[in-house]
């Protein structure tokens, strides 16, 4: 299991990528530390990557999730161009994309589609 993010702040984007199984915990661990990181802001855009990753989430983890995002009290949050391209995961992160009804959240099969809704390929940036 590993989670692995860069933060390019010339771009405002967050690049993050998954591997082994996805649990809420993970997540949580996950959003701990990268608020940590000095050069987070929640306003920029982000990829997360599952394409290595299994998204082992129910609803009731969905639901827990989007509730610490929400508990952050952040004035808002930039787009968030997830990366799913296996079945399963695709559903799952189209669950979650019903689920928590925010703007500005897709769901790709591949990172260059990502990047593209998200204007960052242009750039030369890699999920």
């Amino acid at each position: 299991m590993t989670y692995d993010y860069t933060i390019d702040v010339a771009r405002r984007l967050i690049v993050e990528r998954w591997t082994g199984s996805v649990t809420l915990e993970r997540l949580r661990a996950a959003l701990a530390t990268i608020e940590q990181d000095p050069t987070f802001d929640p306003l920029f855009d982000a990829v997360s990557d599952y394409s290595e990753a299994r998204l082992a989430l129910t609803m009731d983890d969905l639901r827990a999730f989007q509730a610490d995002v929400r508990s952050r009290g952040w004035p808002g949050q930039g787009r968030r161009a997830v990366v799913a391209p296996a079945d399963l995961q695709f559903g799952v992160a189209r669950q979650a994309q019903g689920l928590w009804q925010i703007d500005g959240l897709n769901v790709f099969r591949n990172a260059e589609d990502a990047l593209d809704w998200l204007g960052a390929a242009a750039h030369g940036d890699d999920a």
